[in-house]
């Protein structure tokens, strides 16, 4: 809790982004508390209601952790991002990238039961990964309703962040 919430760093970051009519409500709660109220509170300053604060949470988060673990592995880090404006534009820009797909809509099936495949079809199995250098890409294969092998892919992609490469995978196969 206090690296994530508690110390300096942590505090301008939220600080940045936090409503400041919330800051006691925030700094109050602790562990499983805390974590619930930000997933379930839209407690961001105007400029983030682009996106739900749920959506932006994890994303500072994550990066408070990173920053301290870049400190803690290299001594010769001695700047800490002042702000969660980072953390913003990294969750806006993949929320837009991965909505701007065509494939990736709410499925209006949802819910209902899963009726088992009868017939012939195929199975699309995909994945993508980025790795720590930012070199990212994808593959998947098709197979016949038995399991066989159809064909298969693989394709070298741009750095871009993770969710991307994993619904970039999804819309090369197309």
């Amino acid at each position: 809790m206090h690296l994530i919430c508690d110390c300096k760093n942590a505090i301008n970051r939220w600080r940045s982004v936090l409503d400041p009519l919330y800051w006691t409500q925030f700094n109050s709660l602790e562990g499983a508390d805390w974590i619930k109220w930000n997933l379930h509170k839209e407690a961001g300053k105007v400029f983030t209601k682009k996106l739900t604060w749920a959506s932006l949470f994890p994303y500072i988060c994550w990066d408070i952790w990173v920053t301290r673990c870049n400190k803690l592995f290299d001594p010769n880090i001695t700047n800490e991002e002042p702000s969660a404006f980072p953390s913003f534009f990294k969750a806006y820009c993949d929320q837009d990238m991965i909505a701007n797909y065509s494939f990736y809509k709410q499925d209006s099936s949802r819910g209902k039961e899963h009726q088992p495949l009868q017939g012939h079809y195929v199975t699309l199995e995909v994945d993508g990964s980025v790795l720590q250098d930012g070199r990212s890409g994808c593959r998947g294969i098709l197979k016949d309703e038995k399991g066989g092998w159809i064909c298969g892919f693989s394709c070298k992609l741009t750095t871009v962040p993770s969710a991307i490469v994993e619904t970039r995978s999804v819309h090369d196969a197309q």
